[in-house]
């Protein structure tokens, strides 16, 4: 029979005693199997996360993973797509003037930034209270 996946037919000399890299007999002799060193590790019994999470938080979910398809579609046409749509055309009065697709990303980019920043300062002065 073969020699299992992933193990050579002769192995390295340093790793085994002298019985098992003796040359085999035959050749339709089986190579040795390496000793085990370690046990195997017991398989986790942590339940998946998408099997923990009930009705509500799939809605949520659900919404929040729909409303950033819809609001990275609807971008992507204001900033990409319509500056090749003629000026004539209706779709230029329902959307806000193209400069705003530049300043509403920097002017949200500066609102993360604040209120991480306030988390963090407000985390710090707690711990700094507490001691």
């Amino acid at each position: 029979p073969k020699p299992p996946r992933g193990y050579r037919t002769s192995p390295p000399r340093h790793l085994y005693p002298p019985a098992l890299y003796e040359p085999a007999v035959s050749p339709r002799q089986p190579c040795p199997l390496p000793p085990r060193r370690f046990r195997p590790l017991p398989r986790p019994t942590v339940r998946p996360l998408f099997l923990m999470a009930n009705a509500l938080d799939v809605a949520v979910g659900a919404a929040l993973a729909s409303s950033g398809v819809l609001i990275f579609v609807a971008y992507t046409f204001w900033a990409v797509v319509l500056p090749f749509v003629p000026k004539e055309s209706w779709l230029h009065g329902v959307l806000p003037p193209r400069k705003w697709a530049l300043y509403l990303p920097m002017i949200a980019l500066a609102g993360g930034v604040a209120l991480i920043a306030a988390f963090i300062v407000g985390m710090t002065r707690k711990k700094a209270a507490k001691k």
